[in-house]
C-alpha cells in the first residue's frame, strides 16, 4: 500500500511540472491606426518587445498584423503634428477588439498599449 501511494505522489508531481511548462500561445495580433483619408501620420508599435518606428509618416488609415505570445507587451501610436486631424490608435488580438486611444485634441498623438495575457478572447 505505501508504495502505490509514493508512485501516486510522484505522478502528480510529474503532471505538475509538465503543466507549468506549457508553451507559450501565438496570437494574431492587428494594430491599426485611423483618421481622416490621406492624413499622413508618424505611427510607431511594438514587436518582439521592441518599439518599431516607421521611418517615413504613412497615409491613414494603415494597419499591420503581427504575432504575439502571452506576456508581450503591446503598443501602437500614431500622431500628427502637422494638421488638425484626430487620430485613433486601435488594437485587435485574434480578431477580437482590445482597445484604443485617441488623440485628446486634433493634431495630438494617438496612443493604445497593454499586456497580452491568457485569456482565448485576447
Amino acid at each position: 500500500m505505501r508504495v502505490s501511494v509514493i508512485k501516486a505522489l510522484m505522478l502528480v508531481s510529474i503532471l505538475g511540472i509538465f503543466s507549468a511548462c506549457q508553451t507559450p500561445v501565438s496570437r494574431s495580433v492587428e494594430y491599426d491606426a485611423w483618421g481622416p483619408v490621406g492624413t499622413l501620420a508618424n505611427v510607431s508599435y511594438m514587436a518582439n518587445g521592441k518599439t518599431v518606428t516607421l521611418p517615413n509618416a504613412v497615409s491613414l488609415p494603415w494597419s499591420i498584423t503581427i504575432a504575439a505570445l502571452d506576456g508581450d507587451q503591446l503598443m501602437v501610436s500614431a500622431n500628427d503634428s502637422a494638421s488638425s486631424a484626430e487620430l485613433r490608435a486601435v488594437i485587435y488580438v485574434n480578431g477580437w477588439y482590445y482597445g484604443e486611444g485617441d488623440s485628446a485634441s486634433p493634431g495630438g498623438v494617438a496612443t493604445e498599449q497593454g499586456t497580452l495575457e491568457g485569456n482565448p478572447a485576447h
